[in-house]
């Protein structure tokens, strides 16, 4: 095997050795050869001179210059060798060459840095300077009076990607957008185009009004009149014209779809997109019509329109001023008893008179044959088409007659000629014929009615020639504005010529470059939004800067999502609900028609907008505006949000309101408005959340209330029984007013509901209760009211000193009540103790100043009795004369509150658990005391 293959290898050599070989000799020199050869060239050259090289030696010698020296130096030149062999030198000093090696990195990463911070130091110097200047412009516009600046742009940058029942917003708990735009130039950009804000304002709130009832609305229609009213005041007619164009293609329905223009083109075509683009085109053909219509008004006497009124006869008198009398008419111009003909038919079809057009060339056809014979049957071949285009027999026959007339086209009539180019649909290499197409509409109109949507396979089997809405749009794509508005003194020319062309996406980029035409730019997207004729930006993703277009796979897409925020957010402080309206255009259900997005995209969309209200809502702090009030116990007065929710989610609009309601009541929690976090809590029907809320409230606002006052007591020899409270008091006393009547508010709410029991937890409920009547035993004991606090911690029932207490206010004197009492009562105190482990850390946190205070009440009312000998029962209204009656009672009295503060220093032993030492040890040194 082995020598079997050397003799292959020896074979292949020797057959690539035949192959190779060439009548050419090989030449091998190397660097010596080579310098070798120049010298001995060098020598040679020059030695025996020419008539003309003698004529020149002789030049020089008059000139004073030897020549044979001359001669010498340039052949020393010669001399050198041409090149010089490099010889590489071989090293093994590693060190050395990692050394360099580090030095050149060193080098790169010290001029990378320098570049960094040249970089940088550019940015933050463009940055600062473009802050300074905004902030400049903002000042001096709230110095003239125009609205004042506003909030940072609001981008959600972070949005979960489920949505669950218990709503938590990232965007209002702690949400900082990734980037922060100053909408100031979004305000001026509005304030540009002021007086159509208002007017398209009214469009949009009657837009979702329609939405809510589940009626299509001609929106453009709606725009178009909007635009209109502020015609005279702006001077910009072309706007209602572009609003004309877009109710022209949606003829006043509420949705369409260019599916099959947003998919690649080997898909099946809808007729959708057949019909905008001749709707596209049929707005050119009735604004034509309106200008012959304007012509013939502005020359009534030349146009000499008279007899019964007709198309044909609008046509005749346009004719006549067109080429006043046909004094001015083209010498080729074909004439049949003093008509253009061609002409009249060409102005026909120009103005979309298809079947005027048909009867008119029946009428003519004798006139027709004698310039063409063939005509009317490419005509009526045309017209009988779907397609209009012609069969294979009569798209030859009127090629050929067209290659002929181009030959000879000085001396054919031009609207023959572009007649034929239209139904032939020849020569789609030539766009304009000159001497009929005269101004941009022509231009556009003859594009269009030249474009045929068939598949490849159409093509190839009619010979029909090949020219799409897409080879369109590439075309305009080569010229640019530049072709349609030189000067750049129209810049609405160039966007209609956009929207004409159907490249929505690229007109609303186009205009979004003009501060003037912000306002409209926006309106328009929400148009070609509400018709589904927009490509939008993932519901995921956003745009940043002034750019809201991004272009994915080549294809532009409009960033529909910030251009409304943006918008909401400049116009929020002139009115909350004005912006609101514009924030429920996020769910517009025919927005996301040109992209493939699941159902789980939808709902980020629906979550989005409800984030963005929400926020704008918890701005306002209108809760019942926005979200309704109670009123005679259940009866629930509808807010904004209960009848606009809908538009956000129309399957689950309770459950949109309770959500944003449970996020509003979140946020103000975190915000520490808890009046509004309980009251929201409540209307989202959350009543446990709202009671355990106010619950803690309570106890915070009663720990703030008595938390360092018992000692305040030990002056009370300076104070006496007077009745005094600081400021900081009274506002935290009203503070507890205010939760008491909010409390008040919610037990009214519950006795209305049915099932109550199982709506409410009656332990938090009785919470509650408890600490507004501990905040009472508060206010009376900072008040000198001590028998009034007594009162009340004996309705509270959390100390075991009920029995007692009742005896002390009933005057039960008798020995062995009292004994009885005291052992009843402390037989409780365990029971009690345990019962606070119940209670939440609210309330026990000022559990131990409750307690301290209860014994410093109990001290005073003892010191009371045992100082005064003049003190009667405070039991009974009139004091006895008997004073062995008053001995027993004061020694009964006594006794009592010996036997609370016994009691009240064994419960507090048992409740050492959440008794701070130094309070403990001020309840036994009171104890101590009265013992």
């Amino acid at each position: 095997m082995v020598s079997s293959l050397d003799q292959i290898y020896e074979q292949a050599r020797k057959l690539a050795f035949q192959g190779t070989v060439s009548n050419i000799p090989i030449v091998e020199r190397n660097l010596s050869s080579l310098n070798y050869e120049s010298k001995k060239l060098a020598a040679t050259e020059n030695k025996a001179l020419g008539p003309f090289e003698t004529k020149l030696q002789t030049f020089f010698a008059d000139g004073g210059i030897d020549t044979q020296e001359l001669i010498d130096k340039s052949k020393s030149i010669l001399l050198e060798p041409l090149f010089s062999k490099i010889d590489h030198q071989v090293s093994s000093d590693v060190q050395t060459y990692l050394n360099s090696i580090h030095e050149a990195y060193l080098i790169e990463g010290i001029q990378n840095f320098q570049n960094f911070t040249n970089e940088d130091f550019d940015k933050n110097i463009f940055f600062s300077l473009h802050q300074y200047w905004d902030t400049e412009k903002s000042s001096i516009y709230k110095e003239m009076g125009r609205l004042p600046g506003i909030a940072s742009c609001l981008n959600t940058a972070e949005k979960p990607s489920t949505k669950t029942d218990s709503v938590s917003s990232n965007l209002l708990l702690g949400f900082k957008p990734d980037t922060q735009k100053p909408l100031f130039s979004v305000e001026k950009r509005i304030l540009d185009s002021l007086p159509r804000v208002d007017e398209y304002l009214k469009v949009i709130q009657n837009l979702n009004k329609f939405r809510i009832d589940d009626i299509g609305m001609n929106l453009a229609g709606e725009f178009y009149q909007a635009a209109n009213k502020t015609t005279a005041l702006t001077g910009d007619k072309q706007i209602s014209d572009c609003w004309k164009f877009l109710e022209t293609i949606t003829q006043g329905h509420d949705s369409f779809s260019l599916e099959n223009e947003r998919r690649p083109i080997i898909e099946p075509l809808t007729p959708t997109k057949l019909e905008l683009i001749n709707r596209s085109r049929r707005y050119l053909e009735n604004s034509y019509l309106k200008v012959i219509n304007k012509t013939i008004e502005e020359n009534a006497v030349l146009a000499a329109v008279g007899g019964t009124p007709s198309i044909n006869n609008t046509i005749r008198g346009y004719l006549q001023v067109k080429f006043k009398g046909l004094k001015t008419a083209p010498r080729s111009l074909e004439l049949f008893d003093g008509e253009p003909l061609w002409a009249h038919m060409y102005y026909l079809l120009r103005c979309g008179k298809l079947e005027d057009l048909s009867s008119y060339a029946f009428m003519m056809e004798n006139a027709i044959s004698e310039s063409d014979s063939n005509f009317v049957g490419y005509l009526m071949n045309y017209f009988d088409s779907p397609n209009h285009t012609l069969d294979s027999y009569n798209q030859e026959r009127i090629s050929a007659s067209f290659g002929l007339m181009r030959v000879n086209a000085n001396n054919i009539d031009p609207y023959k000629f572009a007649l034929f180019k239209i139904i032939g649909r020849c020569d789609l290499s030539r766009k304009s014929i000159p001497g009929v197409v005269e101004s941009s509409e022509d231009y556009l109109w003859h594009q269009l009615i030249m474009i045929r949507e068939v598949d490849d396979s159409s093509y190839l089997s009619s010979g029909v020639s090949k020219y799409t809405l897409a080879d369109f749009q590439t075309l305009l794509k080569g010229t640019g504005k530049k072709y349609f508005d030189p000067e750049g003194s129209s810049p609405l020319l160039y966007f209609q010529v956009l929207l004409i062309s159907l490249q929505f996406e690229k007109a609303l980029e186009y205009l979004l470059k003009f501060n003037v035409y912000f306002t409209d730019a926006v309106h328009f997207a929400i148009t070609l939004g509400y018709y589904g004729l927009i490509r939008v930006v993932d519901v995921n993703s956003m745009t940043a800067g002034d750019n809201y277009i991004v272009y994915l796979e080549f294809q532009p897409q409009i960033d529909f999502n910030r251009l409304i925020l943006d918008f909401s957010a400049a116009i929020s402080n002139k009115s909350i609900i004005n912006s609101i309206q514009y924030l429920f255009l996020l769910t517009l259900p025919k927005l996301f028609n040109q992209q493939d997005y699941s159902q789980d995209d939808i709902n980020e969309q629906k979550y989005l907008c409800e984030e963005m209200i929400t926020l704008k809502v918890y701005e306002s702090s209108d809760y019942v505006t926005f979200l309704g009030d109670i009123h005679d116990g259940d009866t629930k007065n509808d807010g904004f949000l209960d009848i606009h929710s809908r538009l956000i989610d129309p399957e689950n609009s309770a459950k949109v309101v309770t959500d944003i309601t449970k996020t509003l009541a979140e946020r103000s929690k975190e915000d520490g408005r808890f009046s509004d976090a309980i009251m929201l809590y409540n209307m989202a029907g959350s009543y446990n959340t709202a009671l355990l809320l106010l619950s803690k409230h309570l106890g915070n606002q009663l720990f703030s209330f008595i938390r360092g006052r018992v000692a305040m007591k030990n002056q009370r020899a300076i104070v006496k029984n007077n009745k005094y409270m600081d400021k900081q008091t009274e506002e935290l006393l009203g503070e507890i007013r205010e939760s008491a009547n909010i409390f008040f508010s919610l037990e009214e709410y519950f006795k209305s509901k049915a099932n109550k029991e199982s709506l409410v937890d009656q332990s938090k409920e009785a919470q509650c209760r408890v600490l507004l009547i501990l905040s009472k035993f508060a206010e009376n004991y900072i008040t000198h009211e001590y028998e009034e606090a007594l009162l009340c911690v004996l309705e509270a029932e959390i100390f075991p000193i009920k029995n007692l207490a009742n005896s002390y206010f009933s005057n039960d004197i008798l020995s062995k009540g009292e004994a009885k009492a005291a052992t009843d009562d402390l037989l409780l105190a365990s029971e009690m103790a345990e019962k606070l482990r119940d209670f939440d850390d609210s309330f026990l946190k000022c559990f131990p100043d409750i307690l301290l205070a209860t014994m410093d009440t109990v001290c005073i009312i003892h010191e009371g009795f045992k100082s005064s000998p003049y003190t009667a029962n405070p039991g009974l209204n009139a004091a006895s004369d008997s004073d062995s009656n008053y001995s027993i009672s004061l020694k009964h009295n006594l006794s009592i509150f010996k036997d609370i503060s016994r009691n009240l220093v064994v419960f507090a032993g048992m409740c050492q658990f959440c008794i701070p030492p130094d309070i403990f040890a001020q309840i036994n040194k009171i104890g101590a005391l009265l013992s």
